[in-house]
């Protein structure tokens, strides 16, 4: 399912948006500790590499690129979804059991794509992005980390899958993509994510849930609870977010 949200002429038209996650740029060449390459191997069982360039739905060419986080400490927890990382944790008894990769994870996203397209083509094209690899990220706590290889994988398939267009945007620009799962239990995962420009601006948001089957280990560990933490603002600036000008008719 997909909505659209029509931009409103009031002058008095109130709103808010969550801050852009602060990640390096995506020209940038920082890189996740273990990351030799751009087909350095992530996330097995999808087969996930940092920077790949790959099919959406068969046909849609796709750059995706991972984005590096500036917080040394989200940073270092991104680090445990890196295999050959963790490995070498795990060979050198470093790796504990709070050392669980949080179900969070974010990638700069582009189609390739240089012909004058309508704003529809585009938006067509960030609703096939939209489902790009957000199973994965309900995973990543019982997949890698201390649970790196402790877990039998099964199966997954998407149950429902929800888009919200903030405004319109073009899908041969890059976005930053950003995946959370607040909630995996009794094999149903709940994914939610967000689509920013690189202007720091919310474009499109999803909501989508998932059945995940997966059979841990003896050694595993299964039930995590997080620590949520609530907004806080960060600056007040009228009009930032409203769209300067456009052809759309959404």
């Amino acid at each position: 399912m997909a909505s659209f949200e029509k931009r409103s002429l009031n002058p008095e038209n109130t709103s808010h948006q969550y801050t852009m996650p602060d990640v390096y740029p995506v020209d940038s060449t920082e890189k996740l500790t273990g990351i030799v390459n751009p087909n350095s191997n992530m996330w097995l069982p999808s087969g996930l590499t940092v920077d790949e360039r790959t099919k959406v739905m068969g046909t849609i060419d796709v750059d995706a690129r991972l984005a590096v986080p500036r917080s040394p400490t989200i940073r270092k927890n991104f680090d445990l979804s890196v295999n050959k990382h963790v490995s070498s944790l795990l060979e050198q008894n470093k790796i504990s059991k709070t050392d669980i990769r949080m179900p969070y994870i974010a990638r700069w996203i582009k189609v390739n794509c240089e012909e004058q397209l309508e704003i529809n083509v585009h938006l067509c094209m960030i609703a096939c992005l939209s489902d790009y690899r957000v199973l994965a990220t309900a995973g990543l706590p019982h997949f890698w980390g201390y649970n790196f290889e402790k877990q039998d994988f099964g199966m997954t398939v998407s149950l429902d899958h929800t888009l919200h267009f903030h405004m319109p945007v073009k899908a041969n620009s890059w976005l930053l993509w950003v995946i959370e799962s607040p909630r995996l239990s009794n094999e149903r995962g709940y994914v939610t994510g967000r689509f920013f420009d690189e202007q720091g601006v919310l474009v499109a948001s999803v909501v989508q849930e998932a059945l995940i089957r997966a059979k841990p280990k003896p050694n595993a560990i299964k039930h995590f609870q997080y620590k949520s933490f609530p907004p806080v603002m960060e600056n007040s600036e009228p009009d930032r977010f409203e769209l300067k000008s456009t052809n759309s008719k959404l």
